[in-house]
């Protein structure tokens, strides 16, 4: 399962002297779909074909030793199931780093001297894994879903003796007993809940139940796990997987949209000078070097070339001789947007890939990229 940490450790590491391979594939399962991977990779391959004619023996044999492993595992992916793969390897440096989902994650190869994450932070904004809970009086069953896979993790059993039909002072100690036990077992769901979120088995919480437990239960969650909470929605106990799993995934949508209307109305909002939000590929771009971004808002797909300093870093679109601000070299980036969310994901901000006709049209009329900002923009 891809963490966070996975990636904010793999987009930091660098290799000055060995290239890196960062390769996502989709994989076909069983032959001769199997053959049709390996077409796929052999394609890709052509551009680490062209970049060893401008190396010398020693780098471009770590290439060559990393085609080999890549080949392999590909192969053995495709035995096992898997249906998209991303792989990350420099033999030269030391680097072998590989997942896989459940899902497609395109085609794409890219060589340079560190990974290229993009397509890895955006399957990890999507992908996040989300825990459902089924809340009951005496029982909670716990489920983990990622890329839309679900798949469940444990019960929670707590003795809870039933009502009886007695009168008087007995039925209201009963019931006082009763209740009393309901409200252990749900404190109990809610601490194994925080455990599991403290060991960083999830990210996000959706309910599932009657609406009255579903409202009780929310006041014994820790504070940190109720602002996890993304959506609720009715769902009996008895409920089969695949039900959870669709009730799920629709509330989890519903709810991803709208957080990001309500992200694109701030922006819209904020955006401008003396204000808490920017918009534009340059704008954006000043307000990353200022270390102002707090949530970055881009278009699914959005890219352009650009250029970035060696000595300073500093970003800019247009082709120049040197940098501006330190006269440095230059090199050219085929999708500087990449670069931008790498380093966006390295300053510890959030990023949101905005999908769906209505949102994404809204973010293209402000530029296709946009960010709220931690404090006041500067023009």
């Amino acid at each position: 399962m891809l963490t966070r940490r996975e990636v904010e450790e793999l987009s930091r590491y660098r290799s000055e002297k060995y290239p890196i391979i960062s390769l996502y594939l989709n994989i076909d399962t069983g032959s001769p779909d199997q053959d049709r991977s390996l077409i796929r990779l052999k394609n890709l391959f052509n551009k680490v074909e062209d970049a060893k004619n401008h190396l010398s023996t020693e780098v471009a044999e770590s290439l060559s030793r990393d085609q080999e492993r890549i080949r392999a595992f590909v192969r053995e992916q495709a035995l096992q199931g898997a249906r998209g793969v991303a792989v990350f390897a420099s033999s030269g440096a030391g680097l072998w780093q590989t997942f896989t989902f459940p899902n497609r994650v395109g085609r794409q190869l890219e060589i340079g001297d560190a990974p290229y994450v993009k397509p890895l932070i955006r399957m990890l904004e999507r992908y996040k894994p989300i825990c459902t809970v089924l809340i009951g009086k005496g029982k909670s069953r716990i489920f983990l879903l990622y890329a839309n896979e679900i798949e469940e993790q444990t019960d929670v059993f707590s003795p809870v003796p039933g009502r009886h039909d007695q009168g008087g002072w007995a039925q209201a100690r009963l019931q006082r007993h009763h209740d009393e036990r309901v409200i252990q077992h749900l404190k109990a769901t809610a601490d194994h809940l925080f455990k599991m979120y403290q060991d960083g088995v999830f990210r996000r919480l959706l309910i599932g139940g009657t609406e009255e437990l579903v409202t009780q239960f929310q006041e014994y969650l820790h504070p940190y796990l109720r602002d996890r909470v993304v959506a609720t929605f009715p769902m009996e106990m008895m409920a089969n997987v695949k039900k959870i799993q669709q009730q799920s995934i629709q509330a989890l949508e519903a709810s991803e949209r709208a957080a990001q209307e309500s992200l694109l109305e701030r922006l819209e909002s904020e955006f401008g000078a003396q204000k808490l939000g920017v918009a534009g590929l340059t704008a954006t771009i000043r307000a990353l070097e200022r270390g102002q971004i707090m949530t970055l808002l881009v278009n699914d797909g959005f890219a352009e070339p650009g250029y970035r300093c060696k000595s300073c870093g500093h970003i800019i679109l247009q082709q120049e001789d040197q940098c501006t601000y330190c006269s440095g070299d230059l090199e050219y980036f085929d999708d500087v947007v990449a670069y931008i969310i790498d380093q966006v994901y390295d300053q510890g901000a959030d990023v949101v890939f905005v999908a769906g006709d209505a949102n994404a049209q809204r973010l293209a009329d402000l530029g296709n990229i946009g960010a709220l900002l931690r404090y006041q923009f500067q023009a």
